[in-house]
């Protein structure tokens, strides 16, 4: 248990016994912890000769820092933050000397700053920045700018981005000037805000320890780990309609995705008023959509538990495209051995209802349904493949290559049915942690 042992300590042992990038990553896991800690203790010294009710409003916003730090998410996306100079981080401010209490302190709303931003793929940066929008507690724009990424682009997103080619080369603005902009708009003190905010902060590539996510501070009703998107709380929260176009499919505008974002996050300041406790997170209806897709997961986990899954194999990040699926009806007609209808092995192949976050991916996935256990066996067996191993469920699976198109491959897995937890079998996407060589590869 690495509770009961010192940092000291635990560091010793990775030392001992884990790789060099496990070492660095503890010390920058643990360098981030206590920046965190000492920002916030010099946050609440601001407050602590106050009048009592501007201390209570400082502690119903160190309660949301709280909330976003307390989340299940925050580990994995927040405390990884940050690298060297070298490899273009840079740190917020931070105070030379302690902070001192004043009978005047800022209203929470001055130390608040939002930050968004829209991103394009280069050849070497999938999420290089290429523009950047900030706005202040009070809702002034404090910086909107395009940024030129350093590296050719490879992909626009313009049906997100709304940004075109033209666009950036009509700017000689850099994320290095974009760095220096915006630490000159935050002191020691300042709150970042944000939604899904370590996206931006990592394109950015700033090191900031008080951070408000307020993806964190709503949640969908029913489904406690989906993280709510920007578009839905705006509906729900701020009963705005359209906010992505009559579809809801519209491309972003940065400035007015940070300015709802702060909005939501004042949303939440002003709900804690006059109250002795902060909600922690505050539940809005799901999407439609999420709420269907959900009964339909079901009624297809349903109906595999009415499945003899010894029958069946299934099929895992199949690109979500045209031409995946007749490449998998032609890998299994091509493979499976004599039986079943029309002599192709295989009695059906049903696509399974996407989850939310296979669809995020643009995969699918897909059951393979033969006449008996032995002809699904000795299928899975022909199976020509790249590697073969065991999914974290200890199912063997194989890594499987199918032709999309004359000049597109694409690379999928197969697992077994037997033993499978129907509970997952729609849409695991899986993994092969215990791979061996194949040697029909």
């Amino acid at each position: 248990d690495p509770a009961a042992h010192t940092t000291a300590t635990l560091r010793s042992f990775l030392i001992a016994a884990g790789p060099e990038e496990a070492v660095a990553s503890f010390d920058r896991r643990l360098r981030r912890a206590r920046q965190v800690e000492r920002a916030m203790a010099e946050l609440w010294q601001v407050w602590a000769a106050a009048k009592p009710e501007d201390k209570v409003k400082a502690s119903k916003l160190l309660a949301l820092i709280h909330h976003t730090r307390s989340d299940f998410r925050y580990g994995a996306n927040y405390e990884a933050l940050g690298g060297d100079p070298e490899s273009g981080w840079v740190a917020a401010p931070r105070s030379r000397r302690p902070a001192r209490h004043t009978l005047f302190p800022p209203e929470a709303e001055d130390l608040l700053l939002a930050i968004d931003c829209e991103m394009v793929a280069t050849a070497d940066d999938d999420g290089a920045l290429a523009r950047v929008c900030v706005v202040d507690g009070r809702g002034q724009t404090r910086l909107d700018r395009l940024v030129r990424p350093a590296a050719p682009v490879t992909d626009y997103r313009t049906h997100i981005t709304g940004i075109t080619a033209a666009n950036l080369d009509a700017t000689e603005y850099t994320r290095e000037d974009a760095q220096k902009d915006i630490l000159v708009l935050m002191t020691p003190q300042t709150v970042v805000v944000g939604h899904t905010l370590n996206k931006d902060l990592a394109s950015l590539r700033i090191d900031a320890p008080i951070v408000i996510d307020v993806a964190f501070l709503y949640s969908l009703e029913g489904f406690p780990k989906r993280t709510p998107s920007l578009k839905h709380l705006v509906e729900q929260v701020l009963r705005r309609e359209g906010f992505r176009g009559p579809d809801g499919k519209g491309t972003h505008d940065c400035l007015d995705d940070v300015t709802v974002t702060m909005q939501l996050a004042l949303h939440r300041l002003k709900l804690a008023d006059g109250s002795e406790t902060v909600p922690g997170s505050i539940p809005v209806p799901p999407p439609a959509d999420v709420a269907a897709a959900s009964a339909a997961c079901a009624a297809a986990k349903e109906g595999l538990r009415k499945t003899d899954l010894r029958h069946t194999l299934f099929a895992h990040r199949l690109p979500d495209r045209p031409g995946a699926f007749p490449a998998l009806v032609s890998l299994f007609a091509a493979c499976a051995p004599e039986g079943g209808r029309a002599g192709r092995g295989f009695e059906e192949i049903k696509l399974q209802p996407q989850s939310s976050n296979a669809a995020a991916q643009k995969f699918r996935a897909a059951q393979i349904i033969f006449s008996s256990p032995e002809v699904a066996s000795d299928a899975f067996e022909a199976l020509p493949a790249i590697d073969v191993g065991k999914d974290r469920g200890g199912r063997m699976q194989k890594l499987v290559r199918i032709t999309v198109s004359p000049s597109e491959h694409a690379t999928i897995y197969v697992r077994t049915g037997g033993g499978v937890d129907a509970g997952d079998a729609g849409n695991d996407v899986g993994g092969l942690p215990a791979k061996r060589k194949a040697t029909d590869a």
